[in-house]
């Protein structure tokens, strides 16, 4: 029976791959760049009343740079049954974006799991977004371990999927327990089917090795250890095929080799025909063809790791038929991949600790920082900006502390270690399948900002038109709407912000309408998966008893100072001085009606130039145009333009100036307000809790110290700034962050008063 459904399997594979252009469908699939989200936590163990912060890293997965372009970020949270608790909306800049989440009284549970995601990943079959579980403690409550029955998984995994007969065989070794965590033995027995021992084997710290063995036609072997707690626990190898063709891969300092090998009973049918291998990685690919030759069983083609691609490639093996029947995924490490940083620390005044992080590369860093008690148990993300970047949008299965395993690529042993992670991987996260039937279609939109439609009360004379103006969201803008609706397109309107509405009427401005709002987006229909749910991360057994946080608003100890060239590109006395820019006051000019902010950047701007910097009162909006498009000169105070001192002769800069509420409703004035009830979370300045004590259990193993996320350094240059001590000997510092170029950072660092580094 099992050999009749394998027949009718092998037909079904045969009519599906067979007249399909391999490359051609790959590139179809990979059209359309996928994103890949990442939340760098300050903690993902809170205690009830404090915050939980974020940093969020957007990758676009094409360049493998911060995504310029994606703009909307959704940050949800699920309770234990799956239930949506609450969701935000983050508004991501190039490609980065800040949080966060209050724990106030309605965290009742102990876990809950944070999902990151755009509206444009919901396109894709494969799961790029971010996934964290996290644990809430609340005063008198005792947090355990969970206590879970004694299960193990012993999984054999034959390199290139498949386990050939009379022919040397890896086969990947994965023993872990019940929680996913891998178990490390000293010594395991090989045994054949008839008892004999074969060899012996043993597991590292992730629970994984490989060994390599001539399987036996029709024989099967018993991979067999004794646990820690007296537990026999066995795997068995299936029956090899006498029939196929698998792959093994060779790792040398500067080379990686493909030994593509088959039997002598394959090879007799194989004679003549012609196989493609395919190295690729969704952004690109390479294309080997070889035939099978007589009396030629191993085929070994060698790659410089200069001419693969850096980081993550999938070696896919094709038959004659454009079936795929054999994938090794493997890891090219390269220096381009990962950045360095430099940290220095100086006491600054017994209370605090000056630290001075000094980018030694030669690109732009952007970077967040947790500091907390050296002590910590509160900080157990389940991946780190390089996992995430370089290894979850590859592999399908669950990695344990996939972090680890990037942790000085220096080491031939790390690299050995994640060499095997790859290998018990089995194929990768893209399925042949999916990309022959090109199964992934367009049905949700790449969104930039949310667009906003008004219609009003009652209709508008030709002679009127609607000032709109709010603060929090630095907007001012008149407008005549057309059939008593308009649409702001593409904004980034903060939820809970006010709008206030007035119509204008020669020099005065009434509150004679009543506008209603309706929002094109500002919530992402979502669900956390099973997958999502395995996650591992657990807290120590402790008591917290009388533990109660009050929120009080930091001190002056966010003082930061940037050592680097700087870049004059600021309005300041100076630059008036020297008539750097052009000042031009409003009052001066003769505006022609319905003459706008942009139409005056166009006409100023120089053909041979572009715009590099755009200003509006004191605010950087060079990427977010939407709000000049309706906003006439009659509302501006004053304009400086001219040739950018940070890049002169080639681009222009404008800073504009608008009236104040004050002096536009200067005359008889009065407005309609409206609270938004959609759009992107306000950004809040970090507070630190205070705590009522830092010399308690509670507060070392689980407190904060500082959450610093906007750390941006220039290169060659230096980032400093004070951190408090909280009465620690020591602090922990975890900083995560990407460069310009795309260069990873994941650090971890013990500082202290007396030491230095």
């Amino acid at each position: 029976m099992k050999k009749t459904l394998f027949l009718l399997l092998f037909v079904a594979s045969n009519l599906l791959f067979s007249q399909k252009n391999i490359t051609e469908s790959y590139s179809n699939y990979f059209e359309n760049t996928r994103e890949v989200a990442f939340l760098h936590l300050d903690k993902t163990t809170f205690l009830q009343g404090e915050e939980i912060w974020f940093k969020a890293y957007i990758q676009e997965q094409n360049s493998q740079k911060l995504h310029k372009t994606t703009s909307n970020l959704y940050v949800s949270v699920f309770e234990e049954s799956g239930k949506l608790k609450e969701q935000q909306l983050i508004h991501i800049k190039d490609g980065i974006g800040n949080g966060s989440i209050s724990i106030d009284s309605t965290y009742t549970e102990k876990n809950y799991y944070l999902k990151a995601s755009t509206r444009w990943m919901k396109n894709f079959k494969e799961d790029n977004a971010y996934h964290q579980k996290v644990h809430i403690i609340s005063s008198q409550q005792r947090a355990t371990m969970v206590s879970e029955e004694n299960s193990y998984e012993f999984e054999l995994f034959p390199e290139g999927g498949n386990l050939i007969a009379n022919t040397n065989n890896n086969i990947g070794i994965l023993l872990k327990d019940s929680k996913g965590k891998g178990i490390k033995i000293k010594k395991g027995i090989i045994k054949d089917q008839n008892g004999n021992i074969i060899r012996y084997f043993n597991t590292n710290a992730n629970g994984m090795n490989k060994v390599s063995l001539f399987i036996e036609k029709n024989m099967t072997y018993t991979f067999s250890t004794v646990l820690y707690n007296g537990l026999k626990i066995k795997a068995t190898t299936g029956n090899p095929s006498s029939y196929g063709i698998t792959i093994n891969t060779i790792h040398t300092d500067k080379k990686i080799g493909i030994n593509i090998i088959t039997n002598d009973s394959s090879l007799k049918a194989l004679i003549k025909k012609e196989f493609k291998v395919i190295i690729h990685n969704t952004r690109s690919y390479k294309t080997y063809n070889f035939t099978f030759k007589k009396n030629k069983k191993n085929y070994l083609l060698i790659f410089k790791r200069d001419d693969l691609n850096p980081g993550i490639n999938i070696v896919t093996l094709f038959d004659e038929k454009s079936i795929p029947v054999s994938e090794r995924i493997i890891f090219n490490n390269k220096d381009s991949l990962i950045s360095d940083l430099r940290v220095k620390t100086e006491n600054s005044s017994g209370d605090s600790l000056k630290i001075d992080l000094y980018n030694e590369s030669n690109s732009k860093l952007f970077l967040s920082a947790s500091f907390l008690p050296s002590g910590t148990e509160a900080y157990s993300p389940e991946n780190t900006i390089i996992s995430s970047f370089l290894l979850k949008p590859y592999v399908k299965g669950h990695v344990q502390n996939p972090g680890n395993y990037f942790k000085n690529l220096t080491d031939k042993k790390k690299l050995r270690d994640l060499d095997l992670l790859l290998l018990t991987q089995g194929w990768s996260k893209y399925n042949w399948t999916d990309i022959f039937n090109n199964s992934q279609k367009i049905n949700y939109p790449f969104e930039h900002g949310i667009d906003v439609t008004m219609s009003f009360n009652k209709p508008i004379r030709n002679n009127q038109s609607i000032l709109l103006y709010s603060a929090e969201n630095n907007l001012i803008t008149t407008f005549k709407p057309i059939e008593n609706k308009w649409i702001l397109k593409n904004t980034f309107i903060k939820k809970n912000s006010l709008l206030q509405f007035a119509v204008k009427h020669k020099e005065n401005y009434l509150s004679e309408i009543i506008p209603t709002l309706s929002f094109s987006s500002g919530k992402l229909s979502d669900f956390i998966n099973k997958e999502s749910k395995v996650l591992t991360s657990s807290i120590s057994e402790a008591t917290v008893l009388d533990f109660e946080i009050i929120k009080d608003k930091f001190e002056v100890l966010n003082e930061v100072e940037v050592k680097a060239k700087i870049k004059k590109n600021e309005i300041n006395k100076e630059y008036i001085e020297a008539g750097a820019y052009r000042n031009l006051n409003m009052k001066n000019v003769i505006v022609n009606s319905g003459e706008t902010v942009m139409d005056f950047i166009n006409w100023k701007t120089p053909p041979s130039r572009g715009i590099s910097t755009i200003k509006l009162n004191g605010k950087n909006i060079s990427r977010e145009p939407w709000m000049l498009e309706n906003m006439n000169l009659d509302q501006v105070k004053s304009i400086y333009y001219g040739s950018d001192m940070s890049n002169p002769g080639l681009s222009y800069a404008f800073f504009i100036f608008t009236y104040s509420p004050i002096e536009l409703h200067s005359k008889k004035s009065t407005t309609a307000e409206v609270k938004t009830l959609m759009g992107f979370t306000i950004e809040k300045e970090y507070y630190n809790p205070r705590y009522p004590s830092y010399f308690n259990d509670t507060y070392k193993k689980y407190g904060a110290i500082f959450w610093e996320p906007n750390i941006e350094i220039g290169p060659k240059s230096s980032y400093v700034f004070k951190v408090p001590l909280n009465l620690q000997e020591k602090i922990i510092a975890y900083i995560e962050g990407v460069s310009e170029s795309g260069e990873l950072i994941s650090k971890e660092y013990v500082l202290s008063e007396e030491k230095n580094k």
